[in-house]
């Protein structure tokens, strides 16, 4: 995955199975590599791993990991943020700004794309526009508000349509901030770590 490299020592192939994959507890949500788990038929619960996380996490590259050094692992490990816009400039722009500050940035060109990528990633914060293809800002905010893995994360709606109406509906939603373009860096950042120190 780009320039990390992730070998995975397989023991035993057991089969190959479709499964519904259910968000892990806040214990285990940033482990790293750790996507979710699922209920066998016979009731076993199996824990999902995504390789290509594991690659990426430089921790991990090194070599094999001792238990005595997870707990390192995880205070070191960075703050996902999620970004949601269908104009490739603007999710350049608020990625630079946000990795300037050490968040990890995913991105995500639409609701149905930023869904796809919620299955593999619990972001500690969401950004989002509302004018999007197939599945626009208001959309998503209130799947993100209905999913119980990410009912609580912090939402920020990052729009041109700042008229009153459009901030009532994404309060209902329960949108935690309402940010008109062009974005300020400093009025982003300050809402953003506003609503993560909350």
């Amino acid at each position: 995955s780009g320039t990390y490299r992730n070998a995975v020592h397989v023991d035993e192939v057991i089969g190959n199975q479709e499964v519904v994959m259910k968000p892990m507890g806040t214990q285990l949500a940033h482990v790293p590599g750790m996507i979710g788990a699922t209920v066998l038929g016979d009731g076993a619960i199996v824990l999902v791993i995504n390789p290509v996380q594991l690659a990426n996490r430089e921790a991990l590259s090194s070599g094999a990991i001792k238990v005595s050094s997870i707990a390192p692992i995880l205070e070191q490990a960075k703050k996902v943020a999620l970004i949601v816009d269908d104009s490739l400039t603007m999710r350049k722009v608020l990625s630079r700004v946000l990795e300037r500050e050490g968040f990890e940035v995913v991105t995500a060109n639409d609701g149905m794309d930023a869904i796809m990528k919620l299955q593999s990633i619990t972001p500690d914060i969401i950004l989002t526009d509302i004018e999007m293809p197939r599945m626009d800002g208001f959309e998503f905010s209130r799947h993100v508000r209905d999913n119980e893995s990410t009912a609580t994360t912090p939402l920020i709606i990052i729009s041109s349509r700042t008229a009153e109406k459009h901030r009532n509906v994404a309060e209902q939603l329960g949108v935690n901030a309402f940010l008109g373009k062009p974005v300020q860096d400093d009025e982003l950042l300050l809402q953003v770590n506003t609503l993560l120190n909350h």
